[in-house]
């Protein structure tokens, strides 16, 4: 089969658009051509993630060749170098485009690196793993939901009951996320010593955004909650001290847990001794002032 890619299409995203379409589940390809931009990706395997870079211009693609079932292909491109007056050439893996599906998928890990073989293993594992544990807990809870309302016949006891399980099950699987995700390296943010400083302002602000998103969506639980019930006015509930300093209690305390955790997976050059110490001296800090806001805030609240 013989594929013509036009200007301003994407290689991999055309390949691989081309497969689907004529059902093609495995197979080679080779192509010549020319492109404008190209992102090729150096992987490093300590690492298990790939350092990119980007090249615009007139460039020729001298070789290409790859798999359908790959998320990346091999290429080689060749350059006129003005300032030297010589062609050059260069050539890795070329990234593919990524999709809704991939965004979501980073997004809900809390990856921000490329979503390779490697991570996309692991994170089907760890899905698969909270599905069956999901489902198991979901088949028992239903059988002990039965039991308790054919022998007590009382449901909100069955109905609390059932809350809770769900609630515990839902950090239980969080819980198990992180910890996995930790441990096999698939959050990490590795960043040369001078960014550092830069990334983790970048992460404050964005811990900062998402503690206002989730004070503000407490704060309307919190209120839909109170009067679903007896459907009463609306209004005292909108300016009750308590929902309003609940809400901001539980805005402070997950912005501060998830500024935590993201500064946290920044990983540095760890034979700069400086900055490893001055890493140190601010994860120190970070700890302390985070106890003394969560005491703060609980006596406040209390």
């Amino acid at each position: 089969m013989y594929l013509r890619i036009d200007k301003g299409e994407e290689i991999l995203d055309s390949i691989l658009l081309t497969c689907k379409k004529y059902e093609i589940s495995s197979a080679t390809f080779y192509g010549l051509g020319a492109c404008g931009k190209a992102v090729i990706g150096t992987y490093i395997s300590e690492k298990h993630d790939f350092l990119l870079h980007t090249k615009e211009g007139m460039l020729e693609l001298v070789s290409l060749m790859g798999k359908n079932t790959e998320i990346h292909a091999h290429a080689m491109f060749s350059y006129f170098d003005s300032e030297s007056n010589d062609i050059k050439y260069f050539g890795r893996n070329i990234q593919m485009k990524e999709t809704i599906s991939t965004k979501v998928i980073k997004w809900f890990y809390g990856i921000h690196g490329p979503l390779d073989e490697y991570r996309r293993n692991e994170l089907n594992r760890i899905g698969n793993n909270i599905a069956i544990f999901l489902l198991s807990i979901n088949i028992l809870l239903s059988f002990i939901a039965s039991l308790l309302m054919l022998s007590t016949n009382n449901s909100e006891l069955t109905l609390d009951i059932v809350v809770s399980v769900l609630l515990l099950t839902v950090f239980a699987s969080l819980g198990y996320i992180l910890y996995e995700t930790k441990r096999h390296h698939l959050t990490e943010i590795d960043v040369e010593a001078k960014q550092e400083g830069k990334t983790k302002q970048k992460f404050i602000k964005r811990a900062i955004g998402l503690g206002i998103y989730f004070a503000i969506v407490m704060y309307g639980l919190t209120i839909l909650i109170d009067w679903l019930p007896n459907r009463g006015a609306l209004i005292p509930l909108l300016t009750e001290p308590s929902t309003i300093s609940s809400a901001i209690f539980s805005g402070i305390v997950y912005g501060i847990l998830m500024g935590t955790w993201e500064i946290h997976q920044i990983k540095s050059d760890p034979n700069d001794k400086k900055v490893t110490q001055n890493h140190l001296h601010q994860k120190y800090w970070l700890i302390l002032f985070i106890i003394i806001v969560i005491t703060t805030l609980l006596l406040i609240h209390k």
